[in-house]
Parts: structure tokens; C-alpha cells; sequence
């Protein structure tokens, strides 16, 4: 017999006037008297469930003290041996309301009266109606996304507290549908019979599908904040018809009322519908004409055992009373009948017992908030909304699953080319995250300013050398320790990894010159950005004289994707600054390899108003020396790192420099082609491919011989398309090139004018300026120049790839017609809808290695056809290279306005010439990209089509069954990593 146990908690409303003083007391009272029931119950908590009203106003702070007041609860449910996951709906106390005179709120006020309006709430997500609802519940949906406690992964729904979620233990499955039913509820008027639960609430929460959501589950749990009688006489209508149905959920738990109550109904003969009132867990009533106080509180405590076909429901109703002696004491709710064990039970039929045929319980779709979840700080991407922590690792988990079960399938089958495919994704996905580098000298507080952009102090910091090995911090869905040692087993510990943990290894004074041999030490962390796919390497200062350990710097400094480069300006103060050879060499370095930098001038706090003034510019003076201030992605930043670990640690504001800053690197690595996260959403788009191949194999198994006629001359015609495709595409790429080619010939003559005229405007009574001069003069236009010629080269080369796309498609769709008009079994038409496949074929990624240019200009999506283009965003990189250095290839020096102008002009020719070369380039690596994915996308599945079409071997039902999971799981994944990547569109 398996068994499942909850604890219902409603209606704590913290932050009410009177709960300081009259909760601890009480408290001690729930905690004894959770003690003596899990005593009797025989077993420790496996979900806790709170049905709204967790505030009173729902602001930040309250939710932020509500934090406070679970965590001493799950430290004592901890010590009772149970470690619960939440799950809560939000309650009309749990927003902030907005002003009641606002156009929108009073519209939805008329919610029953104009169906217009709630047309425009549920069809479109950005409407303002739907912008006040996320906005009045912000707080709420910032505290159940950030939350420890709170139940992973959850599939979030339409509105703010909309979820599904999945408990598996032993054989059972549990589902827990929470569904928001205080959306309505924006000003203090009284609501009741007034309010809306819509269907759409209850398929967004079940990923779109509730029948298959709700046959995944032995029994379900409906959770919501009101009961049903406050609903809309049409909102119970449909409540009762679309979301309770017959038998949806086993359980309905609700709250807001603050007494207790429980009924079980049967109509008709049909399946009982049972449902619990929650007692308020601190409810302060006033009554009477004297408003006396009436203090409320309780709790439910519940349990399904299931064995095969027969289950059980039994439920723990708790109440305080008032003693004599004038003290109250929780224990069983003296108002409900109850047997010896202080319950009341139930049985029922599990779900999968009754007949229907129980689907594969895929992963759930990690928790991508939807878009109206959030307004956003300014400036912020919206996609910060829509990952939580812990997706990143998740997601990474479920995609080699997917690419190991797609593996086990062409192995079975023999289908060489499909298991190919997947070693190379197998390949993909043990590639590390995105690597960002904090760099620098020694003491310039590089681990500081590591801390502070995890808001936890976990490098050790000290006012001498301090890391003596990289410290690595990368996603992970649990937060642990491993320290990797030469010769040795890696040494772990679980988290929260302090730097007490850390600095035995990574710090000089334990480790010095790293005598420990210690290889690395890595941190997995949930954070927001590390769930971008991205790692932070905190390394020793590239000045330390340790040959040693400057070698392991040096390696991990070329593996970085993005530096920030970390200096201390604070010895402006002592009037000495200065960017030395190593620090040359190193931006040098990352300009060569198009690595982004970020310059961080740490420290900066020490320096008074005009001192700053100073810094900047000795700053920007010689990064334009080293010929890099052109090339930064940002310009440098000004700050203190040490005046930002502490506030993020007690979650208050951070400076408004490192904000900035914080906000720069995420959008820089948003917009960044080769971060983790990326890089996954190409896997399980290539894994969607892969499945179609499957399933077109799989049918050509099965099909007849007449069927196979047809397919073959399907494939035949399909052979012949593909190379007229491959012709225009080369014809579209050429045509391209010479476009670029006239751009750069006119702007190159525009400029050439324009130098004519700056040597016809120097005054005639003063000397010629150097040629170098004139460089500097005219060094803007140039770049706009650039600018423009990269934009009207990337709209043409979108535009003539459009129309390649454009002709491929209406060919497969011909194509795809004649199939199925072809077809006569069902597996046939089946493999006809999979030939739309081969139009998502051609919409290809762009390789790693390009991953690190782009987003210099522009940011454009990784998604089709425009994947294409991010060769033109890394083209884009060209725009900001620096043409200084031109200076030192003629002698700076003329004699005559003749001389000076031919100067100059040649100047700009050879920074001409380097431009066209690497957009022509560029250009034709796009051709030759485009014609060599074509042929061995289309070619390697057309060869193992035909050498399938002559296999006669039947798929085996185990075989089916694991590539339904795979399609499953992958279609899902995949759609979850859409929703993330698309929301910064």
C-alpha cells in the first residue's frame, strides 16, 4: 500500500494587525499538535497545500517575512522527519490592489455585464486587463517563483497561481491542479456570487490538455482560494461542467471562509464530489456591535492510501478551542464527526483503476511563467519572468534522456543514420555551459564581485592574494560542492556551500601556490542567470608569479566565451593609474578571438566626484591606445563590488551602478547565440526532427506494397526539389555578395569625397594637421558607414533566404498533398503530415563557433531562417573594429593638402579593403553552410528511407512505446524552452 500525505493550510494572512504578539503563542500550539498527528497518522508530510490569503496585502515584505515564518515551520516538520514540497494558490488578500479608478480595473469590474471584456482578457496576454491582474499579484508571483520551498517543476497556466504538479511515490501518481479565483477580486467591494474560474484557467494549468493530464493520476486535488458559492451563477456553471466534470478530482481544497467545513455530494448516482473547507490558520473576526474579536484557527490535515484497485481518503479536521482555564489548544474540530483516530474517511476508485488506459507519465514541463507574469524592472528582458530556478539543469537532464532513448531506438532498428544523430547531440549537450571569465590582477576584487552577482558569499575574499585555483559557479537544480584534486577522488558537500567550504582549497593562505593540487572547485547554484547556461569562473589575478598557477589561468582564460575584466581604480586616489602589457595583451587576445568584455573599475567608491571624472578618462585613454575601447560591449563600468554582497544577501536593493551592470551582462548574454540555453533549444529541435524521421520510418515499416510505389516516387520528385533549392540558394548568395560589393564601392567614394572636403576646410594660416588627425576626424563616419552598408547587406540576404524558404515550402506542401492523397491506410497519412517536417529542416542554427559574435549591432532570434542571419550579426561584429591602427602603417606626416588627403583616403581604403573581405567572407560561409545542411538533412533521411522502405521487420510494441516517450517528452521540452527563448522578442 502506498500512501500520500498533506497538511491544508489556509488564511494565515501575514502582516495582520495583532499577529506579532498573539501568533508565537499559538505557533508553539500548531507544532505540538503537528508532533501528536504525525504520531498518529504513522508517517511523515508529503505536500503542504495553502489555499491563499498567505498576506494580508500582499506586498514584497510581507511575503518576504511569510518566508520567515515557513522556514521555521519546515524546520520543525524537518525535525519530525518530513520534508514537505508547497503548493499555493494566491487569495484576494494576496495582491496588491490597484486604484479602483483606474479605466481597466472598473472594466473588469463590469466582467458580467460586457462580454467584450472578458473576450479581450482570456484572448489576448497583453492586454491591459491582463497586465493590471499580473501586476496586483507581482509580489505573489516573484515569491512562488523564487521560493525554496515550493514544489518543482510546475506547469504553470494563464494567470498568476494558475499550476499543475506531479507527486510520484512508489506506483501512485498524485496530480494538484492550483487555479487563481481571486483574479476578479482587485478593490474591497464585496465579491460574493461575483467572481469568475474559467476553463481555459484549468487546460492552461494542465499544459493544454486536461483529459491527458488528468489519466496520467491515481487521484487529484483541486486547490483554489473561494468556494464555489462565490462564483458567478455562470462562472459555477461552467466550474461544474468543464473543470469538476463527473470525476476531474478526487478532492477540492479551499480556504477563505476561515471556519471549517467538509461535505462529500453524489448526484445522480454519479461519482461523489468532496470538498474541505479550511479552518483560517490565524483569522481574527470581529462581530457583534462592539466588534469583539473571535480568533480562529486550524488546520486539515489529509491522506489517500491507494493498494491496486481500492483507495482511501481520510482527513485530520484540527480546530482550536477555548479551555477552561481561558487558554485554547488545537486538536481534533470538535464540530465534525469523526471515528477513535480523530478523522473521517472514505474510499474511492482510483483513476487508473477505471478502465481507461493509463498514459505515460512524461516529465513535466519545467515552470515558464507566461508573459503577463511580470512587469519588468526598465530595461530588464522579459525573460528573466520566465525561468526559474533549477530549468537550466532540468532541461539539460530531460534532453539526454530524449537523446539517449532516441539512440536505444536506431540502435534496435538499425537505423545508423538516426543513432548518428545522436551521438552528435550527445556530443552537444557535454559541451560545459557558456563560460563568462572574471579576470584581472590580484586584489582588484574579482571573487567580490563574483559574490555580488550571486548575492552569496562564497568565494573567499581577503585584503591579500587570495583564489589560487579557478572557482567555478554553474547551474544546478540542487546546490552542492565538488573540489577536484589530482590523483584524488573529487571531494563533495552539499549546499548551501559556504565560503567556509570554499577557502580550505581555493584560498592562498590555506592552499599556497595550490600545494593541495587542486584542479578546479565547482559550485552548482540556482540563479538566474547561471540558468541562462552560463558559468561563472572566478581565476587567480594573471600577475600572480606562481608559474603554476598563472598556467592554469592562462588555459581557462582562452576557453572563455565573455571576460570581465576587473580593475581597481582606487589608486586614482594616490594619483598613479595605469593598464600594464599583460592587461594589453589579455583584451588583445579576446579582441582576436571575438571574446565580449566587460570592464568593471572596481572600487570605485573611494573616489570623490572629480577623481572619477579622472578615472574615466585615464580609462577610456588607454583601452583607446591598445586600440579595444571600440570593441567593448559595453562602455567600462564604475562601482563597488564590496558594497553589494551584503544587500543582495538581505534582499535589499543593490547599488544603481552595479545594477547597471547586472542588467548589461544579462542582456549581453540574452542576446548571445552560444549560451547553454540556446544551445539546448537547437537539441530538441534537432530531436523534433529526429522524430519525425522515426515516424516516417516506423510507417514505411508498416506500409503496403502499393503505398510504397507512391512513397517512392514521392521521394524521387523530393530528390529533384532538393536541388533546385540548393540552386537558388546559391544563386541567392551570389546575388548578395555583389550587393555588398556595390555598397561598400559607393559608401568607399562618399567617403573619399568627404576627405576632400575636411583638407579643403583646414584654415590656410595654420599648419597641416598629421594624417592621423584626420583618421580620428573622420573615424565616426566610417563607422556609420559600416553600419549601414551591414544592415542593407543583412535585409537583402533575409529577404532573398525568405524567398528560398518561401519556394521550399510551397513545394513540400504540393508534396506533401500528393501523399496524402495517395495514402489509404492511416499510417500512410501519417507519414504524409511528417513531410511539414522537412520545411523545419532547412531552418537551420548557426554553428558553436559563430555562437561567440553575435549580438555586437543587433539582437536577432535563433529561430528558422533567422538563424541564418546571426553570420550577419557576427558580420555586424566588423562595424566596431577599431581603424587606429591604420596610423602606424604610413608615415604620419604630409606636406602638401594633396599628400594629407591621399594620406588619409589610403587609410580608409585598407580598412575597406579588411571590411569587404570579411563580409564577403561571411556572406559566402552562409552559401556554403546553407547547400551542405541541405544535402545531408534531406539526402542522409532520403537514403535511409529508401533502404527502410524494403525492410519488412514490425516495430515492437516496446519499440513504439519508447519512441512515444521520447516524441512526448521532447515536443514538451521544447515548448517550454520556446515559450523562455521567445519571450524577449
Amino acid at each position: 500500500m502506498t500512501a500520500i500525505r498533506w497538511l491544508h493550510l489556509t488564511d494565515f494572512h501575514q502582516g495582520m494587525g495583532g499577529q506579532k504578539w498573539l501568533w508565537p503563542r499559538m505557533r508553539t500550539e500548531v507544532f505540538d499538535d503537528l508532533a501528536r498527528l504525525q504520531e498518529k497518522v504513522g508517517g511523515p508530510w508529503d505536500l503542504v497545500l495553502f489555499t491563499g490569503d498567505l498576506t494580508q496585502r500582499g506586498s514584497a515584505e510581507e511575503f518576504k517575512a511569510l518566508d520567515e515564518t515557513l522556514d521555521r515551520l519546515w524546520a520543525h516538520l524537518e525535525e519530525l522527519g518530513s520534508s514537505p514540497r508547497l503548493l499555493a494558490v494566491p487569495g484576494n488578500h494576496d495582491l496588491v490592489r490597484p486604484a479602483p479608478r483606474k479605466a481597466a480595473v472598473k472594466a473588469l469590474g463590469a466582467w458580467w455585464d460586457d462580454s467584450d471584456i472578458s473576450d479581450e482578457f482570456w484572448k489576448d496576454e497583453i492586454s491591459e486587463y491582463r497586465q493590471v491582474v499580473a501586476t496586483a499579484f507581482k509580489p505573489f508571483s516573484d515569491w512562488q517563483r523564487s521560493s525554496r520551498l515550493h514544489g518543482q517543476p510546475l506547469t504553470s497556466g494563464l494567470l498568476p497561481g494558475d499550476f499543475s504538479f506531479t507527486l510520484e511515490k512508489g506506483d501512485v501518481s498524485l496530480g494538484v491542479v492550483g487555479l487563481n479565483s481571486a483574479f476578479l477580486q482587485l478593490t474591497a467591494e464585496n465579491f460574493e456570487g461575483k467572481l469568475a474560474l474559467d476553463a481555459r484557467q484549468f487546460q492552461g494549468a494542465c499544459g493544454g490538455d486536461s483529459s491527458d493530464w488528468l489519466a496520467r493520476h491515481d487521484a487529484t486535488i483541486l486547490l483554489t482560494h473561494h468556494p464555489q458559492n462565490w462564483l458567478h451563477p455562470n462562472a459555477v456553471s461552467s466550474f461544474e461542467q468543464e473543470i469538476l466534470a463527473s470525476d476531474n478530482f478526487t478532492l477540492h481544497l479551499f480556504g477563505h471562509m476561515h471556519l471549517g467545513a467538509s461535505q462529500s455530494t453524489r448526484r445522480g448516482g454519479g461519482t461523489p464530489r468532496r470538498s474541505i473547507q479550511g479552518p483560517s490558520l490565524f483569522g481574527l473576526e470581529e462581530f457583534g456591535e462592539e466588534s469583539r474579536i473571535q480568533r480562529i484557527h486550524g488546520y486539515v490535515a489529509g491522506q489517500i492510501d491507494i493498494e491496486k484497485s481500492d483507495a482511501t481518503l481520510s482527513i485530520w479536521p484540527r480546530a482550536a478551542t477555548l479551555k477552561e482555564g481561558n487558554f485554547r489548544a488545537l486538536g481534533p474540530d470538535s464540530r465534525a464527526n469523526l471515528d477513535e483516530r480523530g478523522a473521517w474517511t472514505e474510499t474511492f476508485t482510483p483513476r487508473g483503476k477505471r478502465g481507461r488506459k493509463r498514459l505515460a507519465s512524461p516529465a513535466a514541463p519545467a515552470d515558464t511563467q507566461p508573459s503577463w507574469n511580470a512587469e519588468l524592472e526598465v530595461g530588464a528582458p522579459s525573460m528573466r519572468s520566465q525561468l526559474s530556478a533549477g530549468d537550466y539543469a532540468r532541461l539539460h537532464g530531460r534532453a539526454r534522456l530524449s537523446v539517449e532513448r532516441l539512440s536505444t531506438i536506431a540502435q534496435k532498428l538499425s537505423w545508423y543514420n538516426v543513432a548518428e544523430q545522436g551521438k552528435d547531440l550527445l556530443k552537444v549537450l557535454h559541451q560545459e555551459p557558456y563560460r563568462v571569465v572574471i579576470t584581472g590582477k590580484s586584489r582588484a576584487g574579482k571573487s567580490t564581485l563574483l559574490n555580488a552577482l550571486v548575492g552569496r558569499a562564497i568565494c573567499p575574499v581577503r585584503r591579500t592574494i587570495t583564489t589560487a585555483v579557478p572557482i567555478i559557479i554553474k547551474p544546478g537544480e540542487r546546490e552542492s560542492l565538488t573540489v577536484n584534486i589530482e590523483g584524488e577522488r573529487p571531494r563533495l558537500g552539499d549546499g548551501p556551500v559556504t565560503q567556509d567550504m570554499v577557502a580550505p582549497y581555493a584560498d592562498q593562505q590555506h592552499n599556497p601556490d595550490n600545494e593541495k593540487k587542486v584542479i578546479d572547485i565547482r559550485v552548482d547554484l540556482r540563479d538566474e542567470v547561471l540558468d541562462l547556461g552560463v558559468m561563472y569562473v572566478d581565476i587567480p589575478g594573471f600577475d600572480d608569479p606562481n608559474g603554476r598557477i598563472w598556467s592554469s589561468t592562462a588555459e581557462v582564460l582562452q576557453t572563455a566565451h565573455a571576460l570581465v575584466l576587473v580593475l581597481d581604480v582606487s589608486t586614482v586616489r594616490a594619483g598613479g593609474f595605469a593598464l600594464d602589457k599583460q592587461t594589453k595583451e589579455l583584451l588583445l587576445d579576446a579582441q582576436k578571438r571575438q571574446c565580449a568584455v566587460f570592464v568593471v573599475c572596481n572600487k570605485a567608491d573611494q573616489l570623490n566626484a572629480e577623481e572619477n571624472r579622472e578615472a574615466k578618462m585615464m580609462v577610456q585613454s588607454a583601452l583607446e591606445r591598445f586600440g579595444v575601447w571600440d570593441t567593448l560591449t559595453h562602455p567600462p563600468f564604475f562601482l563597488s563590488a564590496n558594497a553589494v554582497t551584503v544587500p543582495r544577501q538581505q534582499g535589499k536593493a543593490s547599488p544603481p551602478a552595479f545594477n547597471v551592470f547586472y542588467d548589461s551582462l544579462w542582456e549581453s548574454l540574452w542576446n548571445t547565440e552560444a549560451i547553454g540555453l540556446r544551445r539546448l533549444y537547437r537539441v530538441f529541435e534537432r530531436l523534433q526532427l529526429a522524430s519525425d524521421e522515426v515516424a516516417m520510418l516506423i510507417a514505411s515499416r508498416q506500409a503496403k506494397e502499393p503505398e510504397r510505389i507512391k512513397l517512392r516516387e514521392a521521394l524521387q520528385r523530393c530528390e529533384e526539389q532538393r536541388k533546385e533549392i540548393v540552386a537558388d540558394g546559391d544563386e541567392a548568395i551570389q546575388y548578395v555578395r555583389a550587393h555588398g560589393a556595390r555598397l561598400i564601392n559607393a559608401e568607399r567614394t562618399e567617403l573619399r569625397d568627404e576627405v576632400r572636403k575636411w583638407v579643403e576646410a583646414l584654415p590656410v594660416e595654420q599648419g597641416l594637421p598629421r594624417p592621423s588627425a584626420g583618421v580620428d576626424a573622420l573615424k565616426a563616419s566610417m563607422m556609420s558607414r559600416r553600419r549601414k552598408v551591414a544592415e542593407q547587406v543583412q535585409e537583402k540576404l533575409e529577404g532573398k533566404l525568405t524567398r528560398v524558404e518561401s519556394h521550399m515550402r510551397k513545394s513540400l506542401l504540393a508534396l506533401r498533398s500528393e501523399a496524402g492523397r495517395a495514402a489509404q491506410t492511416q499510417q500512410m497519412q501519417s507519414l504524409s503530415q511528417t513531410l511539414s517536417a522537412w520545411k523545419t529542416q532547412m531552418e537551420l542554427s548557426v554553428p558553436e563557433h559563430q555562437g561567440r559574435q553575435l549580438a555586437r549591432v543587433a539582437g536577432i532570434a535563433s529561430f528558422g531562417i533567422a538563424a541564418f542571419m546571426g553570420h550577419l550579426v557576427g558580420l555586424g561584429a566588423l562595424i566596431g573594429t577599431t581603424v587606429s591602427w591604420v596610423v602606424g602603417l604610413f608615415t604620419d606626416s604630409a606636406d602638401t593638402p594633396s599628400e594629407l588627403e591621399e594620406a588619409v583616403a589610403q587609410a580608409f581604403e585598407r580598412s575597406w579593403n579588411q571590411f569587404a573581405t570579411s563580409m564577403d567572407d561571411h556572406v559566402s560561409e552562409i552559401g556554403e553552410s546553407l547547400a551542405q545542411r541541405v544535402r545531408s538533412n534531406m539526402t542522409r533521411f532520403m537514403r535511409e528511407m529508401w533502404s527502410q522502405l524494403e525492410d519488412i521487420r514490425d516495430v515492437t510494441p516496446e519499440e513504439h512505446q519508447l519512441f512515444e516517450q521520447m516524441k512526448t517528452e521532447t515536443e514538451q521540452a521544447a515548448v517550454s524552452l520556446q515559450a523562455i527563448l521567445q519571450a524577449a522578442k
